[in-house]
C-alpha cells in the first residue's frame, strides 16, 4: 500500500492559529505584547490642610561648585498646593528678591488640575530628565504630585523635560488660576548664626527685642517682629542675609511652618 502526504496548500496557516491562541487572551485582558499604557490613577487625595499635594520646585537655581545647604533654609518652592485647596507660590525676582501670595482652589479646581497632569501623561513619564555631562550642583527643578493611591516626582536636570513638563511647572508656580495675596505668615522660628562677614542691615533690637541665647536653637517669632523679619529674609532668600544685632553679624534664617523645604 503506497501513503501520499497531503501537501498543506497553506504553510503558514498553522503558525497562525497557533499565534491566535496564545495573543487571545492578553487581548481578552485588554493587554498587549507590544504596547502597555499605565492605568490612569484615581484623582483622590488627602484634604487635610498641612497636606502636600503638588509641589514644583526649582531650589538651585544656578551652579555651585559646593553647594551649601545654608543656599536652601530659606528657599520656599515655587508652588506648593495643599490638601484644602490653599495654595502658596513665590516668585523671584532677577533682583534676588522674593514675593510669596497665597490663595484658594475650589474642590473642582483641584480635580480639574490633577486631570491635567493626568492628561499629559505625568505619571508616565520618568522619574528623572539629566544632561549626560558631569555637573556637579546645576541647576534642577520638579514636580511632585502626591494622590491617595501613588506619589511620584519628575525631576529635570540640565535636560528637556518631558512635553507638558513646563506648562504645568509654570501654572502651579503662578498661583494656578487662584485669585492671590501676599502671604502673611502668623509664626515662625528665627535661626541666627554668628560669622565674620559684613552685616548689610541692622536688626532693631530695642523694637523687637530677640533672646540671642536662643540663636542656634531657634526663636520662636509672631507678630511685628515676624513681620520684620520676613520682610528681611525676603530681600535676598536664596544667600541669607547678615544682620547685625548687638553690634554682632549673624547669617538669618527664617523657617516658617508649612513653607519649609525638604529635598526631594
Amino acid at each position: 500500500m503506497t501513503v501520499r502526504l497531503r501537501k498543506n496548500p497553506n504553510p503558514f496557516k498553522g503558525l497562525l492559529f497557533i499565534l491566535l491562541v496564545v495573543l487571545t487572551p492578553f487581548n481578552l485582558a485588554g493587554c498587549s505584547l507590544f504596547t502597555s499604557k499605565p492605568t490612569p490613577p484615581a484623582i483622590e487625595w488627602d484634604p487635610s490642610p498641612e497636606a502636600v499635594i503638588i509641589e514644583a520646585a526649582s531650589p538651585i537655581k544656578q551652579y555651585h561648585a559646593s553647594l551649601s545647604p545654608d543656599l536652601v533654609r530659606n528657599y520656599i518652592p515655587e508652588g506648593r498646593v495643599f490638601g484644602d485647596g490653599r495654595i502658596i507660590w513665590a516668585v523671584y525676582a532677577e533682583d534676588g528678591s522674593r514675593t510669596v501670595f497665597e490663595g484658594y482652589l475650589t474642590r473642582d479646581q483641584m480635580t480639574d488640575l490633577l486631570q491635567d497632569f493626568v492628561d499629559a501623561g505625568f505619571f508616565g513619564w520618568k522619574e528623572a530628565y539629566f544632561s549626560k555631562l558631569p555637573y556637579d550642583n546645576p541647576p534642577s527643578d520638579y514636580l511632585t504630585v502626591n494622590l491617595t493611591s501613588l506619589s511620584k516626582t519628575v525631576r529635570v536636570t540640565m535636560a528637556q523635560p518631558p512635553e507638558g513638563y513646563t506648562e504645568l511647572f509654570d501654572r502651579i508656580s503662578t498661583g494656578a488660576g487662584a485669585e492671590g495675596k501676599p502671604f502673611i505668615p502668623q509664626n515662625g522660628t528665627l535661626i541666627l548664626e554668628e560669622t565674620a562677614e559684613e552685616a548689610l542691615i541692622t536688626w532693631d533690637q530695642e523694637t523687637y527685642p530677640l533672646t540671642l541665647s536662643q540663636a542656634t536653637a531657634g526663636i520662636p517669632l509672631e507678630g511685628e517682629a515676624l513681620a520684620a523679619a520676613w520682610e528681611i529674609v525676603n530681600q535676598e532668600p536664596l544667600a541669607p542675609p547678615v544682620v547685625e544685632i548687638d553690634g554682632k553679624a549673624y547669617r538669618f534664617f527664617l523657617l516658617i511652618p508649612g513653607l519649609m523645604y525638604e529635598p526631594q
